[in-house]
Parts: C-alpha cells; structure tokens; sequence
C-alpha cells in the first residue's frame, strides 16, 4: 500500500526450477493507465532477484492494481511474479 506522491523499491524473485536458467530478463508492467512509473523498464541478471524503483505519482489512479512482472530466459520460457498495489 503506498500513498500519491511516493516512491518504493520493488524486488522480484527470480525461482530457477523446471529448466528456467541462465540470463533472465525480467519486464515490469506498463503502468500508464495508473499515473505510477516503474524503473527501469526492464532488467535483465544471472542472479535470484531483479529489482525496480516504482514512483507513484501525485495523480495516481487511487485504488487496488494488479501489476504483473514477466521473466524470460534465454531459451524461451517465461514465468509471471503479480504484485498487488494499493494506492491511498
């Protein structure tokens, strides 16, 4: 839950089972529609986490949003980590 006008950091985890390996890139969702901002865009790591500033802005949609982050490895694969976030 954050207010308008606020900023986060925003970690995701990277779970390396099923053949998901090597370099992963990891994208955060488009957040337009909620007047928020997540850098950067995307991340690309051979680590466990990739991680993200997320910046809600002033005018902020108000309300609970389901953000939706997706990794792909090198070979294709993909999995999605879904955050929910509350803006006062």
């Amino acid at each position: 839950t954050l207010a308008r006008g606020t900023k986060s950091n925003v970690t995701i985890n990277i779970n390396r089972i099923a053949g998901f390996d090597g370099e992963v890139t990891v994208t955060g969702p488009g957040t337009t529609a909620i007047k928020a901002k997540i850098k950067p865009r995307s991340r690309t790591t051979t680590g466990d986490q990739a991680k993200f500033k997320l910046n809600i802005k002033g005018g902020a949609t108000v309300g609970t949003h389901e953000l939706v982050f997706t990794g792909a490895d090198q070979a294709g694969r993909t999995r999605e980590a879904r955050v929910t976030l509350t803006v006062q």
